[in-house]
Order: C-alpha cells, then structure tokens, then sequence
C-alpha cells in the first residue's frame, strides 16, 4: 500500500500502480482528483480522495510519497502536518 499525497496529474501514481501497489492517493484540488479517477477509472488498486494534508486520512502504508507536494502547504510550516509514521508506516 501506498500514499500519494498531492496526487496532481497522477505521474507517481502511474509510477507506483506500475509497481504493483495498491494506491491511496489525494490532492487539495477537485480537478486534479478528477482527473485521477478518470485516468485509473479500470485500476481497482486506486482510491483518490480529495483532501489537504491535514484533513486525509491515512491508511497504514508501506510508502507515502509526497513528490513536490510539501511546497503547496500553507503557513504556519509544513511541519504541523507532518505525518507520525507509527500511525501509518507498516
């Protein structure tokens, strides 16, 4: 299982269902979620969600990748998101 957080157009989602993973991933933005269902509509190892860093809720994963995302998270710093790896990495 894997994290995509800030999926966008869904590269490194492509990237980790290549790969074998079953893909959790979630963008701020509506159009970008959209997008992503509609590009792995026939993969049923995807699941998109549309959420922020804050408010996703996160699934135990063996990855969570966060590939340019981080920069987009507003003030106060990115830290306060940070996600506690007992919670979620298996």
């Amino acid at each position: 299982m894997a994290i995509d957080c800030g999926c966008g157009a869904g590269r490194d989602t492509a990237f980790l269902l290549g790969k074998g993973f079953t893909v959790h991933a979630f963008d701020k933005e509506l159009e970008a979620v959209e997008f992503c269902q509609k590009r792995f509509e026939s993969n049923g190892n995807f699941h998109a969600t549309q959420a922020c860093f804050s408010d996703f809720h996160y699934p135990p994963a063996s990855l969570v990748m966060a590939h340019a995302s981080l920069f987009f998270c507003p003030d106060p710093p990115c830290h306060q998101y940070a996600i506690p790896s007992d919670d979620v990495i298996d």
